[in-house]
């Protein structure tokens, strides 16, 4: 998956004006333990709700164990976000916006039917 995520950025940048801020940040490949790190911080977000994804870097509240921060940068989540990638980039380019989990879907699909 980061071999997939790293070429997909590279292959698909944000414009400079579609950019938050109009700030284009430039992509650091991605490595394994980051994805792990990543969805750890997805699956903590399922178990502790929050009302929007910022409040996560904020204060630690009642219901909170963790601090996400010590973790991953809230930047830097955003953009694993934006480029997450399941598959290789197809050869004859995107069909739907379901491109990216397709064919991880379809072997999670087949392996525990």
């Amino acid at each position: 998956m980061a071999v997939w995520t790293n070429t997909y950025a590279e292959a698909y940048p944000v414009l400079e004006k579609d950019a938050p801020l109009g700030k284009q940040r430039s992509w650091l490949p991605t490595y394994r333990q980051e994805l792990y790190t990543y969805f750890g911080v997805v699956i903590y977000m399922g178990i502790t709700i929050e009302l929007a994804v910022e409040d996560y870097w904020g204060p630690i509240t009642k219901g909170a164990a963790y601090k996400v921060t010590d973790y991953i940068l809230k930047n830097r989540f955003k953009q694993l976000e934006r480029y997450i990638w399941c598959s290789s980039i197809p050869k004859d380019g995107f069909h739907s916006t379901f491109n990216r989990i397709d064919k991880l879907s379809k072997h999670l699909w087949v392996r525990y039917q």
